[in-house]
């Protein structure tokens, strides 16, 4: 980016998740988004607009498998045709070429989810459809901008998670060896092998059976919840997607758990002597993933349990590997939590709610904040997304971080933790009784600072996280 990138004003968007409608598209903000450009498209003086990562999600494409180099420009045509085929008062298309038909700079980042945005093939489609800029360089990954005088640095926020990191030299080394496909991350895999699947089921009625994926905190909390519904189903769909099988599954929870002596399909598992480390940072992103989930469910171990390993060991091994009673398999979250398995996901689930709960809270530095501030300490305003987690937290440096969150629907986090609680909470969220809510959070860096604000539809308001019992939202 050339070093005198200077803006009067600076509006910062990110994890929009747009995509063409249908089963798989989550973004229900159309209406709001459209307001939003058409407020900034008539102000007086230039603004820009960064959309900063996740703003398309090429994940959600119906068909998308693979994240193919010469497929990249035509999937991106055909996601801005379908979003501009909503009407006028949904069309994010014909407002972002307004705003840029009116003097302002729209500049298009990639994320995870849209790393195709990473090609120049990408941005040429997008500058011809909506007039994007190329003034900040896709990818590089981090971008930098003096607004009024302060330094803006921003990312998105995936490169440093290793679950979910692709960068544009990922992107660009395919390019250059002539390769018509990249590796996707595992967290990309996991979207199209096991959450897609689950967002097209469907009852006999035509009913979605699982319209709670979208609307739990972290990928590893919507394993959970499907391990509890289908244990079979789930083993199978990341076997497929991760190549973690069910005995790698229950051989990864017994080395966390400490547990030795019992036999995993006839070969003995090695003797441990308290909990096995996790994986170090060479072993693929996959084993690390693996691992962690494992620690949800050893860390949710009673001493009830541990003094039963032996059986406890038994009933894991048949409840991951084996046809299960109908009763773990009939979709019906309010089940008795019964046997040793089925208890231990339950309170695990809690866990990973309850560390949602506080990973959600504004003024909470989460991994993210924490590595971002200490490595932009000088800069005076550091901007990410990548979370869905709003945050606005003034650094020791006397800057500002800002996470820009999501404009997907959030839902509070049950007030209780408990096997009953928690069964309840996910009942609910089935049946669509659990309020969702729409922060549309917004970074704003002008003459007057850098803050963190929330559009509601008419107007923007200093930054609000709804709460109630059950914490942040």
């Amino acid at each position: 980016m050339p070093a005198d990138a200077q803006a009067d004003g600076l509006y910062v968007l990110s994890d929009l998740h747009l995509a063409p409608p249908g089963e798989q598209s989550v973004f229900a903000a159309h209406a709001p988004l459209v307001a939003l450009l058409d407020e900034i498209a008539a102000s007086p003086s230039p603004q820009w607009l960064v959309l900063n990562g996740d703003v398309f999600d090429f994940l959600q494409i119906p068909g998308y498998e693979q994240l193919s180099l010469p497929l990249a420009p035509q999937r991106m045509a055909g996601l801005l045709d379908a979003l501009a085929a909503e009407p006028r008062e949904r069309n994010v298309v014909q407002a972002l070429q307004r705003l840029t038909a009116a003097g302002h700079t729209l500049c298009c980042l990639p994320g995870n989810h849209d790393a195709e945005l990473n090609l120049f093939s990408v941005q040429q489609v997008l500058a011809q459809r909506i007039g994007s800029s190329q003034v900040l360089p896709a990818a590089a990954g981090v971008w930098r901008l003096e607004v009024t005088g302060r330094r803006v640095v921003g990312v998105h926020g995936h490169h440093d998670d290793a679950f979910n990191a692709i960068g544009g030299d990922t992107l660009l080394r395919a390019q250059s060896d002539g390769d018509a496909t990249a590796k996707m991350p595992p967290g990309s895999r996991l979207v199209c092998e096991v959450i897609n699947p689950y967002r097209r089921a469907k009852t006999a009625d035509g009913t979605p059976r699982f319209p709670f994926v979208d609307l739990l905190p972290s990928d590893r909390a919507v394993v959970l919840a499907l391990l509890l519904l289908d244990p079979v189903l789930a083993c199978k769909r990341l076997r497929a997607a991760l190549g973690i099988s069910a005995d790698a599954l229950v051989r990864m929870i017994l080395m966390r758990t400490g547990i030795a002596g019992s036999m995993l399909r006839g070969a003995p598992a090695a003797p441990l002597a308290g909990q096995a480390a996790p994986p170090t940072r060479s072993e693929p992103p996959e084993a690390a993933w693996l691992a962690a989930l494992a620690g949800d469910i050893a860390e949710a171990m009673t001493p009830a349990d541990r003094a039963a390993e032996a059986m406890l060991a038994r009933q894991m091994e048949a409840y991951f590997s084996v046809q299960t009673p109908a009763v773990t398999r009939s979709a019906d979250l309010l089940a008795p939590a019964d046997g040793m398995v089925r208890r231990l996901l339950w309170r695990a689930l809690g866990s990973a709610l309850e560390a949602a709960r506080d990973a959600l809270r504004p003024q909470v530095p989460d991994e993210l904040a924490r590595q971002v501030m200490a490595g932009w300490g000088r800069e005076v305003v550091a901007i990410t997304g990548h979370t869905h987690a709003a945050k606005t937290i003034p650094t020791a440096a006397g800057g500002t971080y800002i996470n820009t969150g999501t404009w997907l629907d959030l839902v509070p986090m049950p007030a209780s933790t408990s096997v009953a609680e928690v069964q309840a909470w996910l009942a609910k969220l089935q049946r669509n009784e659990v309020p969702r809510w729409q922060g549309c959070p917004v970074a704003r860096v002008d003459a007057d600072g850098a803050r963190l604000l929330q559009w509601t539809g008419t107007a923007l308001r200093p930054w609000a996280c709804r709460t109630d019992p059950g914490g942040c939202v």
